[in-house]
């Protein structure tokens, strides 16, 4: 039954994971499109970014398999990688080029995240959340 779960809200999670991979070591090379080689990572990075953020907040943080980041963490993620990926790192070094097809990428990943992994999970209310990390902290004292 656990697996089943776990299956139920991390499956979806598969596909960004499987595309990075094959776009890395060259599955999709026959293509020989520019749109794959240049923005399929840009596509997935946010998801993939995003759940390696939702685990640790799931088990260790709030330890509440039925957790999610909701629409305000992913929001905040996207501007961030944005920002950083987009406009700083591109001042800095000339290896990074800012480009707003990317943003629109990001933008995609982080939708496609939200309605096809962070809805599907039954978000606790803030006051259960409040009360968690209240306890926690009275046990640690």
């Amino acid at each position: 039954m656990g697996s089943r779960l776990i299956f139920k809200q991390h499956g979806y999670m598969l596909i960004p994971y499987l595309i990075f991979a094959a776009n890395q070591i060259g599955i999709f090379d026959f293509l020989n499109s520019s749109f794959v080689s240049s923005y399929l990572n840009d596509l997935v990075a946010l998801p993939i970014i995003l759940h390696l953020a939702l685990i640790p907040m799931k088990y260790i943080v709030y330890r509440d398999e039925s957790y999610a980041l909701g629409s305000t963490n992913i929001l905040i993620t996207f501007i961030a990688v944005s920002l950083v990926f987009e406009w700083f790192l591109p001042t800095q070094n000339p290896r990074y080029v800012a480009d707003y097809f990317d943003i629109a990428c990001y933008a995609s990943g982080s939708i496609w995240y939200y309605f096809a992994i962070d809805r599907r999970q039954v978000k606790p209310s803030t006051n259960k959340t409040l009360r968690r990390l209240e306890i926690y902290d009275k046990k640690d004292q």
